[in-house]
This record gives structure tokens, C-alpha cells and sequence, in this order.
């Protein structure tokens, strides 16, 4: 069974059927964002904040949340609710139908990660201080679309 599901639109053009998704970009007392390293198909390996698709039963809330336990070990449901910043967006306008909600919004835990609780998927979790994550993008280092809008968002609050 394939992931990919093609499909076409009423105009007869072909677009990739995808579910939604959701992203966070948190960001700590001490000025450094949570990413992960994980398992990409073509590339190996990427840096990018924790993100997943919302399963059929799930609101975006509750996949954020879920997504968030599974990549990093920390539970974030007492910080994320209807009042927590987010905007919705398709990264691929005319090839699919998969909508992105992005999480953006700081946090006062102390961030302990759980190693031996990730996600198969996940190769690493870290800190990394949004200075540094800046000039990763710059250079061309990290290259997620979610990543680069959370922090351009986040330079906006």
C-alpha cells in the first residue's frame, strides 16, 4: 500500500492526496528552539521541528500534542490550547490538498528529553539556540519549509 494517493480535481489535474498536519516551533527561557533529527526518505536524515499528521480521529490540538510526546518526551497539553498562537497553510498550493498547522509559542518548562521514549523515526532530539538556528538556515544548512516559517513567524510575535 502506498502513502502517496494521487488523485484529480474537477478540472481533471492530478494533485497528491495527503492528510493535514501539524508543526510546533517552541521556544525555551533561554532563547533555544526544540528540533529533531529525523528519518527522510531521498535525504536520510533532516533538522526540523517536531511535526506529524493528524490522525482521522484527532483535532489539531490533540496531534500536536500527541506528535510532541512521541518526538520529544514532553508533554505539552497544559501550554497548548485554542488561545495558543497557530496559522494554517498549504506548502504546496496546486499539488496537494495537505493543510500545516503551525504551533508558535514559548515555553516556561525546563526541557528534559526522555531519549529512550522517541519515536522510531527520530534519530535525535535537541536545544538549539535561535541565533544559531538562523544562521543554519542562512547557510543553507537546514532546509524545512515548517522550520524556516516558525521562525520567521516567531520573529514577528
Amino acid at each position: 500500500m502506498s502513502f502517496l494517493k494521487i488523485k484529480k480535481d474537477k478540472n481533471n489535474l492530478e494533485y497528491v492526496d495527503l492528510p493535514n498536519a501539524v508543526a510546533a516551533f517552541i521556544v525555551n527561557q533561554k532563547n533555544e528552539v526544540i528540533i529533531v533529527n529525523v528519518k527522510r526518505p531521498l535525504i536520510d536524515s533532516s533538522i526540523e521541528i517536531p511535526a506529524g499528521l493528524i490522525d482521522n480521529d484527532e483535532t489539531e490540538e490533540s496531534a500536536i500534542i500527541r506528535e510532541l510526546i512521541e518526538e520529544t518526551s514532553i508533554d505539552f497539553s497544559d501550554e497548548i490550547n485554542d488561545k495558543t498562537f497557530n496559522i494554517q497553510f498549504n506548502s504546496a498550493i496546486g499539488y496537494s490538498n495537505q493543510l500545516l498547522t503551525l504551533y508558535v509559542f514559548r515555553t516556561k518548562k525546563e526541557i528534559i528529553f526522555k531519549k529512550e521514549k522517541l519515536d522510531q523515526e527520530i534519530i535525535n532530539v535537541g536545544l538549539i539556540n535561535i541565533e544559531k538556528l538562523d544562521e543554519i538556515i542562512s547557510n543553507k544548512e537546514l532546509i524545512d519549509y515548517k522550520t524556516i516559517l516558525g521562525l520567521s513567524v516567531y520573529k514577528k510575535l
